[in-house]
């Protein structure tokens, strides 16, 4: 039984996350191709982004996929004890995880703003995650 329920969460994951990770690796590199432009220094900030929003992109879908297999395996356990603590220990770590994770980003986008919107500094955007390149 354990066994079946390993198979069918990873199947779970495999089949939410890949789908994520092929849409959203189109265009991680928006230089250097045949035809285009050399790549400079902004490029490789985009691509930094680019990477990092990916990343994101996916630690949302695995932490809702973890959420959703620890509210299976509470339905499933079907009172038995062992396996419910087991499920509400895998929920709790899932959303304290998921919880630090999207603490963090808030912090680093919040100071990151507040930096970008500085004009003592020279940067004059709305916002510190738009980037323009000039070829």
């Amino acid at each position: 039984m354990r066994n079946k329920i390993k198979i069918i969460i990873l199947l779970i994951i495999l089949g939410t996350v890949l789908p994520l990770a092929s849409i959203n690796a189109a265009g991680l590199v928006p230089c250097g191709g045949t035809g285009e432009a050399p790549c400079t220094l902004c490029d490789l900030i985009i691509g930094i982004y680019e990477i990092i929003s990916w990343l994101r992109n996916i630690l949302v879908a695995v932490a809702f996929v973890a959420i959703f297999i620890a509210g299976i395996m509470y339905v499933i356990s079907s009172g038995d004890e062992e396996m419910m603590k087991r499920a509400k220990g895998f929920l709790s770590t899932s959303l304290i995880g998921f919880t630090i994770v999207l603490c963090a980003w808030l912090i680093v986008n919040t100071i990151m703003w507040s930096l970008s919107t500085n004009e003592d500094l020279g940067i004059g955007q709305k916002n510190w995650y738009t980037f323009t390149c000039k070829h």
